[in-house]
C-alpha cells in the first residue's frame, strides 16, 4: 500500500489519451464537508481501497449540483444532451498504487434512465429521487431540495460570493476538489476505476443559509448535528467521462 504522492495528485489533472465515452457539464456545485475518523470510514470500503486523509483526518462530503448536457461522446455537440439534478455523498480514497480518487456512498438523481445506465455500466450506487430546485437570478440564491423514498428531505439554500480562483497546491481545497478518478465496486466487490477530466474548479466563498446532514444518515454515517467544517461553491465545468477498468 502506497499513499498518494503530491506528484500523483498533480498528474491526475492530465487529460487521458483515450477517447471519452460521455460528455457533460456540472454546474453550481455546493461542497459541504465534515471530518471523520479514518478508522471509522475504512470498513465502508472494499478491500484494496484506503481512506485518504488530510492532516490525519478523513472527509465526507455532500455535493448537490446541476447535471447538464449529458450525451455520448461519439455524437459530440451535434446531439442535444439531457439535464437533471444530482446530489452525491462521497469520501476520498486511494488504491494500492497510491492513485487518489473518490468513493461514492450514494448518488441521488431525478432521471430514471441515467440512474439505470450509471448503475449498470458504472457500478455506482445511484438512487431515483425527487428534486425541487429553484434559482433566483437576481440574488443568486439556489433553493435545492432532494427527497429519496423512505428518507427525510435534504434541503440546501446557498449562493456563491467572491471568487477565490483555483485551489492552491497542497491546500485543503486542493485535497477535496482535485479528484479526477472514481472508484466503484460491483455486487461481487470487484473494484473498478474510471477517469474524468475537466479544467480545475473555479471556487467561490459560499453563503449557506440552510443545509441538512440527513444524507450522511442515509448512508449509515451517523447522526450529524454539527455544521460542516468546510463549505464552498464551484462554478460550471465541462467534463469528459471515460470508461471503467477493473483493477
Amino acid at each position: 500500500m502506497q499513499k498518494p504522492t503530491f506528484e500523483q495528485r498533480l498528474k491526475a489533472r492530465e487529460k487521458p489519451e483515450q477517447k471519452p465515452v460521455l460528455l457533460q457539464s456540472w454546474l453550481e456545485l455546493l461542497f459541504l464537508h465534515w471530518t471523520y475518523d479514518p478508522e471509522k470510514l475504512q470498513p465502508f470500503l472494499p478491500k484494496g481501497l484506503y481512506v485518504d486523509t488530510y492532516n490525519g483526518m478523513g472527509y465526507v462530503g455532500i455535493v448537490p449540483f446541476f447535471m447538464s448536457e449529458i450525451k455520448p461522446a461519439i455524437f459530440g455537440t451535434r446531439l442535444p444532451g439531457i439535464n437533471f439534478y444530482e446530489m452525491n455523498v462521497r469520501t476520498y480514497v486511494y488504491d494500492e498504487q497510491g492513485n487518489p480518487g473518490v468513493w461514492f456512498f450514494s448518488l441521488d438523481a431525478n432521471n430514471y434512465f441515467a440512474v439505470k445506465i450509471a448503475k449498470t455500466f458504472f457500478h455506482l450506487p445511484y438512487y431515483n429521487s425527487d428534486f425541487k430546485v429553484s434559482q433566483n437570478n437576481e440574488t443568486g440564491w439556489i433553493d435545492y431540495n432532494c427527497t429519496r423514498s423512505g428518507k427525510s428531505k435534504a434541503s440546501y439554500l446557498y449562493k456563491r460570493n467572491s471568487l477565490q480562483g483555483i485551489a492552491e497546491y497542497e491546500s485543503l481545497e486542493f485535497f477535496l476538489l482535485e479528484r479526477y478518478l472514481l472508484f466503484a465496486a460491483d455486487k461481487k466487490r470487484t473494484i473498478y476505476k474510471g477517469r474524468v477530466h475537466h479544467a480545475p474548479y473555479q471556487i467561490y466563498d459560499s453563503e449557506v443559509a440552510k443545509l441538512d446532514a440527513h444524507p450522511l444518515e442515509w448512508n449509515s454515517l451517523g447522526i450529524i448535528t454539527t455544521p460542516p467544517v468546510h463549505q464552498m461553491v464551484a462554478a460550471a465545468v465541462n467534463v469528459n467521462i471515460y470508461s471503467l477498468a477493473e483493477i
